[in-house]
């Protein structure tokens, strides 16, 4: 066109076929980008390393998007432990020390539900930022390692923290305490074998046992076993009870034992 070889229309048309040509390869190019990017789609990787759940989903099966999960996956090392506390046992907790000096709330211990203790410390990590109004307790999360996976999401388990070491402590057995009226009361054996009410001031739980706080001096005989067959002034033949006998189950006659 320049050297007036061809006419303004032949340019123009020229023009046009390359303009329609180059939109139809960038209207290919989006197809073909778009459907790379469906592909990738179609391997989901796992943001992190952890434990997936098993799903109903098999190969076969139609899934949509933003409707079908595929599967959850959970980050088990470390865990959180939530757990509630009352306000007085986490004031009691915030400013307590174990005997090897290390404030309570970042030494904890973990009893699972067969019983066994987690060898592992956990450490307070999170607390809710005020009281629940209904329930009168806080929400805490602990954090607790976990190199061999043996905490799964969902476990139930007991949080156990050392308020601190009281010297002397009287304990009795929890069994052996009768709740009446939203007071406590265990069962006194007397010198002459019968049975009298003594209310009781309970403090913290240390295992299967309840701290006294007042109401006994350590020389009684309590009733352990069969507080539901007896009543004030009862006739009983007592029979000793070791604590190795607390993992056992009496029938029939009241059991007493002798704490100190």
């Amino acid at each position: 066109y320049a050297q007036n070889a061809i006419s303004k229309q032949v340019l123009d048309n020229a023009i046009m076929q390359r303009d329609q040509a180059q939109a139809s390869v960038n209207a290919q190019e989006a197809i073909l980008e778009n459907a790379q990017i469906n592909m990738t789609d179609t391997s989901v990787s796992a943001p992190f390393s952890g434990r997936i759940d098993t799903t109903a989903l098999e190969v076969g099966n139609y899934v949509t998007a933003g409707q079908t999960t595929l599967a959850k996956i959970s980050n088990t090392d470390p865990v959180f432990v939530q757990f509630s506390i009352a306000e007085p046992e986490y004031l009691k907790l915030s400013g307590a020390h174990d005997n090897s000096g290390a404030a309570s709330l970042d030494n904890l211990t973990v009893v699972l539900s067969d019983g066994s203790t987690y060898d592992l410390k956990g450490t307070v990590a999170e607390v809710n930022r005020g009281i629940n109004d209904n329930t009168g307790t806080m929400t805490v999360k602990a954090l607790f390692r976990n190199p061999a996976h043996r905490l799964l999401p969902g476990m139930f388990a007991h949080v156990q923290a050392t308020a601190g070491t009281k010297k002397d402590a009287l304990l009795i057995p929890m069994r052996a305490v009768v709740e009446l009226m939203y007071k406590k009361f265990v069962y006194v054996v007397g010198s002459d074998n019968k049975v009298t009410m003594k209310e009781v001031t309970l403090g913290p739980s240390v295992g299967r046992f309840y701290m006294v706080e007042s109401g006994l001096t350590g020389d009684e005989t309590i009733v352990v076993e069969g507080t539901g067959k007896i009543r004030q002034g009862a006739q009983v033949n007592p029979q000793p009870m070791t604590e190795a006998d607390l993992d056992t189950t009496v029938d029939n006659s009241a059991t007493a034992g002798k704490k100190q």
